[in-house]
């Protein structure tokens, strides 16, 4: 038990079972990676439950993927639970219920691990020596158990708000699940917070993913800190290009860019997405499909074999509002795209690479002469 009250990691949506994929082109030792992801992250999720000796872990739903096939995963949890043991970690795991059978249901779990269901109130309490130090109860419960309490009461809500306020006075700390990033909710009692998934599934969950390490004191004050797990990292890099920009510029510039994202970075694999914003003559000429795959390969390759390794998914290429006037002073079809977006406030479509009058002019001379 931690020496100022109690201390225990909030985790939920392991969707163990549901490996990572989308991504073509990779070799085999980062689809390994891809692959394992959610139980890479898993592992660090126990591994951290350890490493800060907390007294529990609370489980807010999400555990093994609704599309698993097969008892891995289920397997895959006791194993870690039993490690657990080892330590006297008890393992508190709520989930809403089933519609189909789980393999959960038929994979003898230890001791340790207590499954309560959130839609009926089940609760618990942590007794590591005989006496009651905290109560964990489902969302549906804890109106009847809130209120003055000698010891720290923890709800827990797999599905997340559900339209549910969080006003019952008592409850310090509310473990929510259910929604792909992690954060606070507002709350008229105690920290509620959503745990998020511990590993991203693709480039719309980008940044870390991890657990709440949660730490409730003895004048029952809540504090947090967020612990990484995820073992493949989705990223977003903005790259501002502009007219005194050149091609060996942009190369350094990028490379000390995916360099600091892998010194930077506690994962495994980092999945980049670049996106360059800018206008003027290189970024006209990166709008050409043979120079950008140019350019991806060089990130690969510097990347793809480091720990963690790099890859870049792919390169976008956004025009900022210097671009956007210059094409809005053409006079062809390309002034003409843009203009209209701008009085209709569609979305903004990149005109295609083209020539400009002068070197359709001289095409047509040239043609005509021989």
């Amino acid at each position: 038990m931690a020496v100022d009250g109690i201390r225990f990691l909030h985790a939920g949506d392991l969707n163990l079972g549901a490996p990572l994929f989308g991504v073509s082109g990779l070799p085999y030792h980062l689809r390994s990676i891809m692959v394992s992801a959610r139980y890479r992250a898993a592992k660090r999720l126990f591994d951290a439950a350890i490493e800060h000796q907390v007294d529990f872990i609370v489980l807010s739903g999400g555990v093994i993927s609704e599309t698993a096939r097969g008892p891995r995963p289920s397997w895959f949890l006791a194993e870690r639970c039993e490690a657990l043991a080892k330590y006297e970690i008890p393992v508190y795991w709520f989930e809403p219920p089933s519609a189909g059978d789980r393999w959960s249901d038929y994979v003898p779990l230890p001791r340790n691990v207590f499954v309560g269901d959130s839609n009926i109130g089940q609760s618990f309490e942590h007794r590591p020596d005989g006496r009651p130090a905290a109560r964990i109860v489902g969302g549906e419960g804890c109106g009847s158990t809130a209120g003055e309490s000698e010891i720290p009461q923890i709800a827990v809500l797999p599905e997340g708000l559900d339209g549910l306020p969080l006003s019952p006075v008592g409850i310090d700390y509310w473990a929510l699940g259910g929604r792909a990033t992690p954060g606070s909710a507002p709350s008229v009692s105690g920290l509620a917070q959503f745990s998020g998934p511990t590993q991203g599934h693709g480039l719309s969950e980008s940044g870390p993913h991890g657990c709440h390490l949660v730490t409730i004191d003895r004048t029952r004050r809540p504090t947090s800190t967020f612990v990484e797990t995820d073992s493949v990292r989705w990223h977003d890099e903005r790259v501002p290009v502009g007219d005194d920009c050149d091609w060996a510029q942009l190369q350094r510039q990028l490379a000390r860019r995916q360099e600091r994202l892998i010194t930077g970075s506690n994962c495994d694999l980092l999945m980049i997405r670049w996106t360059l914003e800018g206008h003027g003559p290189l970024w006209q000429q990166l709008r050409r499909d043979s120079v950008l795959r140019q350019l991806r390969s060089k990130l690969v390759r510097h990347g793809r074999d480091r720990h963690p390794a790099a890859w870049t998914m792919v390169i976008d290429l956004l025009p900022d509002e210097r671009q956007y006037a210059i094409w809005d002073d053409e006079a062809e079809a390309c002034g003409d795209a843009v203009r209209l977006w701008r009085t209709g406030n569609r979305e903004p479509v990149i005109p295609e690479p083209h020539f400009d009058r002068a070197s359709v002019e001289q095409g047509a001379a040239w043609h005509t002469a021989n």
